[in-house]
């Protein structure tokens, strides 16, 4: 953990308690790789000191005073957005869309962006809640793409599919202050509001201190949000400025792409993730079609409009395939 000399003995004090409470919850929960603090994947795998370490040197990164948490966490915010942007710019393809995870794993633009990524463990969490919705939005969607491009860039052997790697999106995690996201946290505890995974139940309990954070859901970010695969959609940059726009732009592009409606009008195809995430826009087939309508450009959202009450729906085989080349 990162604990600066010049912080008063009662913020050290407060600051080790919240670490050593976190390291004594996140035990027992499984193998976490949490790939912006490697000493506390350690700790917790017993295989470092139970993370104490007081004595840094004046290089690490320092814990900011509670006053200045908003501004470190939206300037943090800031440095990672540049840094995914330039990433995004050299190494992702625009027309396919595909990673170059090879390249980007030897490059100095990767080893800078690992850098700001461990500057996420000195934000106060709970001052996230304080950004405008849209900041958070667009901070967590940034977050959740670059720990999947992170995480498949840092693994030590080739995959054809992100699913070779055993519980991806329950192992990867990043620390941000004293809490500790997986994907899956970012995801279902955050973005969707602890709504229930698709393969079981909520994953924060009410009492956990990660609901602190508070994001207004918005079903538009299943076209942000990038797990590796060849079916998701293309990776983006979000900013505070540009939260609306961009989604409106990503789900625009997605379902123009995804959904599919037969010449007479009979049969409608879909993407998994509208099966998988029903529930997320409105719950049942008709609210799903009107939905998707208001996503699309005529004369399209006419035709799904004409074809609703009585089409039947098919969803389209997902493909886990690598987004890497």
């Amino acid at each position: 953990f990162f604990l600066h000399p010049t912080l008063d003995n009662t913020n050290r004090d407060m600051l080790k308690w919240r670490l050593q409470a976190l390291v004594s919850r996140l035990k027992g929960q499984g193998k976490l790789c949490i790939l912006n603090d490697p000493e506390l994947s350690a700790a917790l795998a017993g295989e470092g000191e139970a993370v104490e370490r007081l004595e840094v040197e004046q290089e690490e990164l320092p814990v900011a005073p509670p006053a200045a948490q908003l501004e470190q966490a939206m300037k943090i915010a800031q440095r990672l957005q540049l840094a995914c942007v330039r990433m995004q710019g050299t190494f992702i393809d625009e027309a396919t869309h595909a990673v170059d995870y090879s390249g980007l794993r030897r490059s100095k633009m990767f080893e800078e962006y690992c850098q700001a990524a461990r500057e996420l463990g000195t934000i106060d969490y709970r001052s996230l809640n304080e950004m405008s919705n849209d900041g958070k939005l667009s901070f967590f969607i940034n977050i959740y793409n670059a720990l999947t491009v992170h995480a498949l860039a840092t693994w030590e052997t080739t995959v054809e599919s992100v699913l070779q790697i055993p519980s991806f999106w329950k192992t990867f995690a990043y620390r941000i202050g004293d809490s500790v996201l997986t994907l899956d946290d970012i995801e279902h505890g955050v973005l969707r509001g602890n709504r229930p995974h698709p393969s079981g139940k909520a994953l924060f309990e009410p009492d956990d201190a990660r609901l602190a954070v508070q994001v207004a859901f918005d079903p538009r970010i299943h076209f942000a949000l990038v797990c590796g695969a060849k079916s998701c959609p293309a990776i983006r940059v979000y900013t505070t400025d540009n939260t609306q726009r961009a989604l409106a732009a990503a789900a625009r592009a997605f379902c123009m792409q995804e959904v599919d409606i037969s010449g007479d009008g009979q049969e409608v195809t879909l993407s998994m993730i509208f099966k998988w995430y029903g529930c997320d826009f409105g719950g049942t087939t008709s609210a799903l079609l009107a939905a998707i309508a208001e996503y699309l450009d005529e004369p399209k959202a006419s035709a799904l409009r004409a074809a609703a009450p009585s089409a039947s729906v098919v969803y389209r085989s997902y493909d886990w395939s690598l987004n890497g080349h």
